[in-house]
């Protein structure tokens, strides 16, 4: 080989490697930059100030995946530019520019696809589309050209605008996790004279957590003293029943006011259909900010959940950072091949950039705090916000200076979990039992974890009194189902009807509207929260619903102006799809009707409630007419709300979620 030739493959090997990297270092860029271009459309739509790691995670985020791209896409230039010698860039500065205008234009097409155009088949998407297809397309050719005649050899303007921009928001953001513009002691945001129908609305769902192992419900042990001053101070339901035992079927039937049969959101791999009215919808379309806290991954944005929800947060992840993105975007619509590799994307990355301050921890303390940043932010209008907290769900573990709070003999390591067991509804088995020393400590941590949710409750309430929201704001406090515990030889909950699993707390607290400690004796079901909640705020006539609900509005019964609304019963089930089993319930005050069913098998159950408060004695006769009449009605309920019932689409998990899910016993 002549030296010529030598240093003609010389030069050709350095212009491959070169590309690459400078398509590499342009990528990465661009990807900053659409994080900067990200905050700044979510500060114009009216999102809170991200924190200072999010914005740090989000900017590593992106240029992750723009560095994976831009290596593609440099190592598909490289060895076009062996074959055919065409150069087509003249400057790195011209590929910068190129990616940061791809980068920004596909990042504003994905918000009009998701926030403006309709579903990504529809006509006005199509030619939505392919006009700005047609426009970027211009765009593109346009700057190709200009950036390839300019001789463009200065720092990129680009980064003159870029690097300032991080430094200012991180500087403000430093500022504002450290809540130094608190707007402490300015009282209400709201008039009374101008608005005095409007009223914020905080709803908190204690996930587990049976009524009876409060103080305010009877409890011995003090695990509440907040819920218990809440219930002074407000109204409490001595029996508020939830519409399953089971978190997937009862959070749903809250926030729709149907019965799961109706909803029929009974499975783990179901999404909320978009046909179902849900609760912040109602908030969102009177003028409400709006806010979902969830630390369930069962309630998760991939169900839905995320559906007229300005801000959104779940575990493992800052959907309020991460929502906006254009992968992100794009998984949404669900494009092939797109999605799916979005979607390992957003994996891989989730694993490297998860901080203390996502809500993977799921500790009450730190979910509350996120909740009084997020209402100082947004206080100054009406606004909605739900907040899920683990509260006693399995695992009991409360923090080590809680384990021996209320069983501090126990000689042995403190109990997490019950034994294992089969969740069989049908027929009804004794599970693995503990002895007495052990059921003793495996409640004592049960409690204690209701006693540290308890403890830092009174930090969101300390807030609101203190800022004086307190005078329009209903705080709505309550549990998706109870726990057993070998109540019914059964451990945790999701296979029964028996009330340790259905009879749930249920307070609301709005000392500027609700005369204090009232305790109202009717039945109220999880389905009357919504249209209750909607006419004490005063929008509950503003939508006509398109089919019927199964809730009433009782807020008559709240305001002492009338109770001629009361409810006769209650109706409560749950399901298990891979076993096709469902228990059903129909309670009044005095009887309780259960059937179980199992393929074409059922079980009929009966209990005199006055007599028999622990359902212990089955007292079933099929030839007595009072409980062939109580059933006959459970069946006509259920016929009902088949006939009406919404068809969930099905939905893919991933496998960390799947993991997660298995984890808390929501999957086997």
């Amino acid at each position: 080989m002549s030296i010529t030739e030598a240093k003609v493959n010389k030069t050709n090997s350095t212009s491959f490697f070169s590309l690459i990297l400078k398509s590499v270092i342009a990528a990465v860029i661009a990807g900053a930059s659409l994080a900067v271009l990200n905050f700044f459309i979510e500060y114009v739509k009216g999102n809170p100030f991200f924190r200072l790691n999010e914005i740090y995670s989000l900017i590593l985020w992106h240029a992750v995946v723009y560095l994976i791209i831009g290596g593609l896409l440099g190592l598909i230039y490289s060895f076009y530019f062996l074959i055919s010698r065409n150069v087509l860039f003249k400057n790195h500065i011209s590929l910068i520019y190129l990616y940061v205008f791809c980068s920004c234009w596909m990042l504003i097409a994905g918000y009009l696809n998701v926030d403006l155009f309709p579903s990504f088949f529809s006509i006005s998407s199509v030619i939505g589309n392919l006009f700005l297809l047609g426009v970027g397309a211009s765009l593109f050719i346009i700057i190709l050209k200009r950036t390839n005649t300019s001789k463009i050899r200065k720092f990129p303007v680009i980064l003159k605008f870029l690097i300032p921009f991080i430094i200012i928001i991180s500087a403000f953001s430093f500022i504002h996790d450290r809540n130094f513009f608190s707007k402490k002691g300015k009282g209400p945001i709201l008039e009374a004279k101008d608005k005095s129908n409007y009223f914020n609305v905080i709803m908190i769902s204690l996930d587990a957590v049976r009524s009876d192992h409060l103080g305010c419900y009877g409890y011995e042990r003090k695990t509440s003293p907040t819920i218990d001053r809440m219930a002074a101070e407000g109204v409490l339901f001595e029996n508020a029943f939830a519409n399953s035992s089971h978190t997937r079927e009862s959070v749903p039937s809250i926030f729709s006011s149907t019965y799961p049969s109706t909803h029929n959101i009974i499975y783990d791999m179901k999404k909320i259909p978009k046909e179902l009215i849900m609760f912040p919808s109602l908030f969102k379309f009177n003028g409400y900010r709006t806010a979902f806290f969830t630390t369930l991954v069962v309630l998760s944005s991939i169900y839905g959940y995320d559906r007229d929800i300005d801000d959104f947060y779940e575990p493992h992840k800052n959907i309020n950072a991460i929502q906006r993105t254009i992968l992100a975007h794009y998984a949404s619509l669900k494009i092939p091949l797109i999605g799916y590799l979005n979607s390992q994307i957003l994996e891989f990355t989730y694993s490297f950039f998860r901080t203390k301050h996502s809500l993977e921890s799921n500790e009450p303390d730190y979910a509350i705090q996120n909740v009084i940043s997020w209402i100082e932010v947004n206080r100054k209008k009406p606004f909605f916000l739900y907040l899920h907290l683990r509260g006693g769900h399995t695992p009991y573990d409360p923090p080590e200076e809680y384990k021996r709070l209320f069983d501090p003999d126990f000689p042995e390591k403190p109990l997490r979990n019950p034994p294992p067991f089969s969740f069989s509804m049908f027929p009804f088995i004794k599970e693995t039992p503990l002895s007495n020393p052990e059921l003793k400590n495996l409640i004592a941590q049960y409690d204690a974890k209701i006693f540290y949710h308890d403890k830092h409750l009174r930090t969101l309430l300390d807030y609101l009194e203190k800022t004086k929201l307190t005078e329009n704001t209903i705080v709505i406090l309550t549990a998706d189902h109870g726990e057993e515990f070998y109540d019914h030889f059964g451990w945790t909950h999701g296979y029964s009807v028996f009330d340790e699993l259905i009879h749930i707390p249920l307070i609301i607290y709005c000392p500027g509207l609700i005369t204090k400690g009232k305790r109202i004796k009717e039945l109220i079901s999880h389905v009357d929260i919504f249209p209750t909640i909607c006419s004490l705020c005063g929008i509950y006539d503003s939508f006509k619903f398109p089919y019927e609900i199964e809730g009433i509005d009782l807020s008559s019964l709240i305001l002492t102006i009338n109770n001629e609304k009361k409810r006769e019963y209650i109706f409560s089930e749950t399901n298990q799809m891979t076993r096709n089993q469902s228990a059903r319930c129909l309670r009044t005050n005095e009887d309780k009707a259960i059937k179980i069913t199992s393929g074409q098998k059922s079980e009929h159950l009966f209990f005199d409630l006055i007599s028999d408060p622990l359902e212990q004695n089955n007292i079933y006769d099929e030839e007595n007419p009072t409980m062939v009449n109580l059933f006959s009605r459970l069946d006509a309920i259920v016929k009902k709300a088949k006939k009406k019932a919404f068809s969930p689409k099905q939905i893919l998990l991933d496998k960390k979620t799947k993991e997660q899910l298995r984890a808390l016993g929501y999957i086997k």
